[in-house]
């Protein structure tokens, strides 16, 4: 299909750098995005640093931690997967909690099938408020945050202001 797209993806392209060029001042999140923008426009790009919900900036208290957690859309490319594959490795077959804020039954169906096959007991959580987000972190072995692609996700930052550890993906 590239041949068949080519145009497309070049007036993208074309679109993108119109758009960087024209502004001003470019924010991101992360100096590895920082660095990608310079590559390809040629623009310093200032890294400034995410905040959290104050929720999640409240100290954890001492409590017991019962499971490994994955947060992000039902798609593949978060990860989930992965994270089902990293639980079946641990020798404590901790059971695995994702979480979504919105279902997709097709991903669902999958990741439950994969948890099945790895024997990794697993729940999957659609909607959570933020006090149930924030004491999924705080109860949670470590938070998986194994998207591909993607290098700093919102998740890892809310897990480590609830003192969960936080495991990511290169």
């Amino acid at each position: 299909t590239r041949h068949l797209y080519s145009g497309l993806h070049r007036m993208e392209r074309w679109l993108d750098r119109v758009g960087v060029s024209a502004a001003d001042e470019l924010l991101t999140n992360s100096s590895f995005t920082a660095r990608r923008i310079e590559r390809a426009y040629g623009r310093t790009a200032e890294p400034i640093p995410l905040g959290v919900a104050e929720l999640f900036r409240e100290p954890a208290p001492e409590g017991p931690r019962t499971h490994l957690l994955s947060v992000g859309s039902l798609i593949p490319s978060k990860g989930h997967d992965l994270a089902i594959r990293a639980a079946a490795l641990t020798a404590r077959r901790w059971p695995l909690v994702v979480v979504s804020a919105r279902s997709r039954p097709e991903e669902a169906d999958r990741l439950e099938a994969l948890a099945r096959q790895s024997s990794v007991p697993m729940e999957i959580r659609v909607g959570v408020s933020d006090a149930e987000l924030c004491e999924l972190y705080r109860t949670a072995v470590a938070t998986l945050y194994l998207a591909r692609e993607e290098p700093l996700g919102l998740a890892s930052l809310e897990a480590q202001a609830c003192g969960s550890p936080v495991v990511v993906a290169d």
